[in-house]
């Protein structure tokens, strides 16, 4: 989602720089040609990416505010049915100039679709299951340019049927040519040619981008209806396996996948961070059952630590954490 994001705002951003109040008086031009920009890029971009099956072709309005919108994109694999379809997804560009960006993105609803050929039950387990996807998505997203680093600040808000789900993050990227270029020259040469680029199709001008990461946060909120759901998993997962259920079954049940989260995060991290994953563990547990209501992390940099910034294949294919995170505070958030 977040490189679908880039993508849309990137090329958005690209054209729209520099406008300004002349924006006004040739909007039918410029509109037309945002409009071809960015649907050229996503037809190479559905060539070349398995995830876009189609949509339908972006349409932009406004005067010195631009927002440009499709109606539709079917996300899925190229020879099966689309798995999701966003309807109304795209982007307003707030402000811009050579060292900074303000936009929002927006899919103002999400639709899962469900398989044809799954039975019954299938079906029922699968809706009970998209009742915590979110169906609406709204991000504000910022990015500065301050000599050679780049800073991309994200902050989106989700909602699904039974839950809301908030994440913010702020990253950096550090590179010698950011320091001599504008925000359109970035746009254009960093995120659309290197970050978005085909793997036989990338600028080897950014091979040696460094990248760090400062804060994330992702956290999940409902009123009681997650639980309510979860229950319902349960016992339809109980009657398919024929085996009894109950509201002690249930709280097994919750015990259950506190044990497995603490295994499938310790094979990944090691003895990194173990206090606070039993922690977690504890707080998922009371969440499944609805003793809380409230339930995220947050990972941010020690303000006593110098800032670690490592390439980005380096940092996707490092498997030894232990000397990054340790520059990190946890926290779990629960309530």
């Amino acid at each position: 989602m977040k490189k679908l994001i880039a993508i849309i705002l990137g090329v958005g951003a690209l054209v729209a720089i520099g406008l300004g109040i002349a924006l006004s008086l040739k909007s039918k031009e410029i509109k037309a040609h945002l409009e071809q920009t960015l649907n050229e890029n996503f037809e190479r971009i559905m060539a070349n990416d398995a995830l876009l099956k189609s949509w339908k072709p972006f349409v932009c309005e406004g005067l010195i505010r631009v927002s440009c919108y499709s109606k539709e994109m079917i996300l899925g694999e190229k020879d099966k049915e689309g798995i999701f379809t966003l309807h109304n997804a795209g982007f307003d560009i707030h402000s811009i100039d050579n060292s900074s960006l303000q936009a929002s993105f927006k899919i103002k609803d999400i639709k899962w679709n469900p398989i044809e050929q799954a039975q019954e039950e299938e079906l029922e387990l699968a809706n009970l299951m998209s009742s915590s996807m979110p169906k609406k998505l709204e991000c504000d997203v910022a990015l500065k340019r301050n000599e050679d680093k780049l800073s991309e600040n994200i902050q989106c808000n989700m909602k699904a049927a039974n839950a809301t789900y908030e994440l913010n993050s702020k990253e950096i990227y550090q590179h010698s040519t950011f320091n001599t270029q504008n925000m359109a020259n970035i746009l254009e040469n960093f995120y659309l040619k290197t970050m978005l680029a085909a793997d036989n199709d990338t600028n080897d001008a950014y091979n040696d981008v460094k990248y760090a990461f400062d804060t994330f946060m992702l956290k999940a909120h409902n009123n009681g209806e997650f639980s309510k759901d979860m229950y319902k998993l349960y016992e339809l997962q109980s009657k398919l396996q024929k085996m009894p259920y109950s509201q002690e079954g249930f709280a097994q049940y919750a015990k259950n996948i506190n044990t497995l989260a603490l295994i499938g995060t310790s094979l990944v991290l090691g003895d990194i961070y173990h206090e606070e994953m039993v922690t977690f563990g504890n707080a998922l547990e009371s969440y499944l059952i609805g003793q809380t209501h409230e339930l995220g992390i947050h990972l941010s940099h020690q303000q006593n630590k110098e800032l670690e910034f490592k390439s980005l294949e380096d940092f996707a294919q490092d498997s030894n954490l232990s000397h990054l995170f340790g520059d990190y505070t946890l926290t779990i958030l629960s309530k």
